[in-house]
């Protein structure tokens, strides 16, 4: 099962995610090859809509962490959207 979707909107890849926890090793995994297949083939500008995003483990949290700096190293934007406490 694909953990995110992907659309485009300009030079904007926007990522939805399609479950509202990510606790276990497997789903981290697959989640962190779908994200950086995104970040090696996207446009300038990376946006996560993390609103149906309720849970992440530390693991899920440090991948997102490593997108970024990947990103950043290839001169991408990475945001967040739909942050909920």
């Amino acid at each position: 099962m694909e953990k995110i979707n992907v659309s485009f909107s300009g030079d904007v890849a926007v990522v939805t995610f399609t479950q509202p926890k990510f606790l276990d090793v497997i789903d981290i995994q697959q989640l962190d090859c779908e994200l950086f297949e995104v970040a090696d083939s996207s446009p300038s500008t990376i946006l996560l809509d993390m609103s149906a995003v309720n849970l992440l483990s530390s693991a899920a949290l440090n991948r997102l962490i490593m997108l970024h700096k990947c990103s950043k190293a290839k001169g991408k934007e990475l945001q967040l959207a739909g942050i909920t406490p």
